[in-house]
C-alpha cells in the first residue's frame, strides 16, 4: 500500500533536499563574516566629506577597502557551495553580492576614496549575518513542514497497513464495518488536523513552497493529495464492503 504515499514521499525528500541546501548556505555566510572581522581596519578614523547622511561612514585615513580581499573571501565560500557552484559560474562576483547584502553595501566598498573602517567593516558584516539569518528562518519554516508531513505520513502509513487487514477472508461483516468505521474516524481527524495546518501556515509561506519546493511535484498540496488517495482507497473498500464483496 505504499504506492498510496509516493506523492507523501517526493515531498519529504524535496524538503530533505532543501534543508540541506540551506544548512550549507548558512554555513557559507558565517564562514564569510568569520573571515570579514579577520580584515582588521585601521584604528585611526576621520569623517569622510563626499558621504550621503544616510550612510554616515568613518573613514581610515591609511586604509583602503581591501576589495579583492572581500571578493576572494565571496569566492572562496560563497561560490564554492556545492549547489551554487553552477549557478553563479558566469555570474560576477559584486552583482551577487548586491543581490545577497544591498546596493547600499557594495557602493561603499567599490566607491573610490571610502576607507575600510570599523563602520564599513560592521555593515558588511551585518549584511552577511542578516543573509544566514533569513535563511535560518526559512530553514525553521521548512523543519516545520518536515515535521509535519513526517506526522501525516506515519500515520497514514498505519491506516493503509491496515487496509490489508481489513480484507482478510477470517474477517466477519461486522468486524469489517468496525474497522471501517475506525478507519473513517481516524482519517477525518487527520484531515482536520492537517487543514487547520494549512490554514495557519501564512500565505508567503505557502508560495514559497508550492513554487520553490514542491513545483516540480505532480502536486503542490502533497499533504492534501495524499490524504485524497487514502480516502478514495478507503472508499473503494467501503464499497466493496457493503456490496459483499470483501
Amino acid at each position: 500500500m505504499t504506492e498510496n504515499l509516493d506523492t507523501l514521499s517526493s515531498a519529504r525528500t524535496a524538503l530533505a533536499k532543501e534543508q540541506q541546501r540551506l544548512r550549507d548556505e548558512i554555513a557559507a555566510f558565517e564562514s564569510f563574516v568569520k573571515r570579514i572581522d579577520d580584515l582588521q581596519p585601521e584604528s585611526e578614523h576621520s569623517e569622510h566629506p563626499n558621504l550621503t547622511p544616510a550612510m554616515n561612514i568613518t573613514t581610515t585615513s591609511n586604509s583602503t577597502i581591501p576589495l579583492e580581499k572581500i571578493k576572494g573571501i565571496y569566492h572562496d565560500e560563497i561560490f564554492s557551495v556545492e549547489h551554487w557552484k553552477q549557478s553563479y559560474e558566469d555570474t560576477e562576483i559584486l552583482e551577487s553580492m548586491t543581490e545577497e547584502f544591498g546596493r547600499d553595501i557594495v557602493s561603499a566598498l567599490t566607491t573610490q576614496g571610502i576607507s575600510w573602517t570599523l563602520f564599513v567593516q560592521g555593515q558588511l558584516r551585518n549584511a552577511g549575518r542578516k543573509s544566514a539569518e533569513t535563511r535560518r528562518n526559512t530553514l525553521s519554516l521548512l523543519s516545520e513542514e518536515a515535521s509535519q508531513l513526517q506526522s501525516l505520513y506515519k500515520n497514514l502509513a498505519k491506516i493503509t497497513e491496515e487496509f490489508a487487514q481489513i480484507e482478510k477472508p477470517e474477517n466477519t461483516f461486522d468486524d469489517r464495518t468496525t474497522q471501517l468505521e475506525q478507519l473513517t474516524s481516524r482519517l477525518d481527524t487527520l484531515a482536520y488536523e492537517y487543514q487547520l495546518y494549512l490554514q495557519q501556515r501564512s500565505k508567503s509561506n505557502s508560495i514559497y513552497l508550492k513554487r520553490l519546493i514542491y513545483s516540480e511535484l505532480s502536486t503542490t498540496y502533497p499533504g492534501l493529495t495524499t490524504l485524497g488517495v487514502v480516502r478514495s482507497h478507503l472508499d473503494t473498500l467501503q464499497e466493496k464492503h457493503w456490496k459483499g464483496e470483501l
